[in-house]
């Protein structure tokens, strides 16, 4: 029995200056085996189903049933796209625990972070992509930051913009894989 364990995180300025041997590396990891990942793709006749794992982690954290709810509709559409998978990520500056929504096969971290006990969604966006949005607005970030638009997942209309901001960071992660 084989077991591969690779811990990157790294902006895609970061991951463009690896190593192509590295950058390979990475991008097959993320179509073998489980990896530690949760939140596989359900298999069609689940659709919209929530691994469990992602499931008790939603649970554990949201602090009522509307809030599970939304967060668990949210999740659970991304993991059924073509190449999405969940890790449990440790946000930075002791924020706690959150859900990193990634596209299976690419060198950069998350397009999506998810704090369940919040209802917040980060995304790999930059500002510009809030133009004519109504729930999503702009991080107290660096202006160089990869993840300037966040939203609350406070309502289905919330719900349906986030889902779309949700589809761009993806694209754009797949972009940038792409070019790297």
């Amino acid at each position: 029995m084989r077991v591969s364990i690779v811990i990157w995180e790294g902006t895609a300025e970061e991951a463009a200056a690896l190593p192509a041997e590295v950058r390979r590396l990475l991008r097959s990891l993320g179509g073998t085996g489980n990896g530690g990942k949760i939140g596989k793709k359900p298999d069609k006749s689940a659709e919209g189903a929530l691994d469990p794992a992602v499931q008790a982690f939603i649970a554990e954290r949201a602090r009522s049933q509307a809030a599970r709810a939304l967060v668990n509709r949210f999740v659970g559409t991304i993991l059924t796209w073509e190449g999405t998978h969940a890790a449990v990520a440790k946000a930075k500056q002791g924020r706690g625990e959150c859900l990193r929504l990634m596209r299976t096969g690419t060198p950069f971290g998350g397009f999506v972070y998810v704090w369940p006990g919040t209802t917040r969604v980060d995304f790999r966006l930059d500002a510009a992509h809030l133009e004519g949005r109504t729930h999503a607005y702009r991080r107290n970030v660096q202006s160089d930051a990869r993840y300037q638009v966040t939203l609350r997942l406070k309502s289905k209309a919330a719900l349906a913009e986030a889902l779309e901001l949700a589809q761009k960071a993806m694209e754009g992660v797949e972009q940038a894989a792409k070019a790297s």
